[in-house]
């Protein structure tokens, strides 16, 4: 589930907008709790939601309708999809429980159109990633380099985002120092937030 700051944070990064024709998709997003307030905000956006889990998506249809979003029981190795077809893409505290991380990017990149982006939150091995969303049993963490590895491996370009300034003024001494000499990379808490440029 991700709060009003978060729909807003991710729909900057990926500079969405509200474009006739346009397609952007999440995958796994369960209930459809992520893509609900984008689809308020961008009725001329078409958004397609992507889960393995059957019930999650039968009740998110069932009780939740709009006119510009389907959300469909469907594979993020296997999205179906054609080529080049989506502008923007989202994967939110999930990329770490796929079992195959890479091949969904491979995915990823197959279906976003040149220049789409997507936004991913990716834990960080180094620091508390998987704990921010309450994550249990096992899964998959990256390094920054790690993360930028698998995006040069893949096409992409990327960006991989710096954390926030803002709190008080100790934290915001803190967290400059932090971004200033590049430990932020390393001893990030939570889940790096992560763009990837086709």
């Amino acid at each position: 589930f991700a709060d009003h700051h978060t729909h807003q944070e991710v729909s900057r990064f990926l500079n969405v907008s509200n474009r006739k024709n346009s397609v952007c998709v999440e995958l796994a997003c369960g209930y459809g709790w992520f893509s609900r307030l984008l689809c308020e905000k961008f009725p001329y956006v078409t958004f397609l939601g992507y889960d393995i889990d059957k019930e999650a998506i039968r009740f998110a249809n069932k009780t939740e309708k709009f006119p510009n979003r389907k959300l469909t029981v469907a594979n993020a190795e296997h999205i179906p999809l054609a080529d080049g077809s989506v502008d923007w893409l989202v994967v939110y505290n999930a990329f770490e429980h796929f079992e195959h991380p890479e091949e969904v990017s491979k995915e990823i990149y197959r279906v976003l159109k040149s220049g789409g982006r997507a936004f991913l939150s990716i834990p960080n091995k180094y620091g508390f990633g998987h704990l921010d969303s309450c994550n249990l049993g096992k899964v998959w963490e990256y390094s920054y380099w790690q993360i930028a590895a698998m995006a040069n491996r893949i096409g992409f370009t990327y960006q991989i985002i710096p954390p926030d300034i803002n709190g008080s003024v100790v934290k915001k001494f803190v967290v400059g120092l932090f971004r200033y000499f590049g430990l932020w990379k390393i001893f990030k808490a939570q889940s790096f937030r992560v763009v990837f440029i086709k």
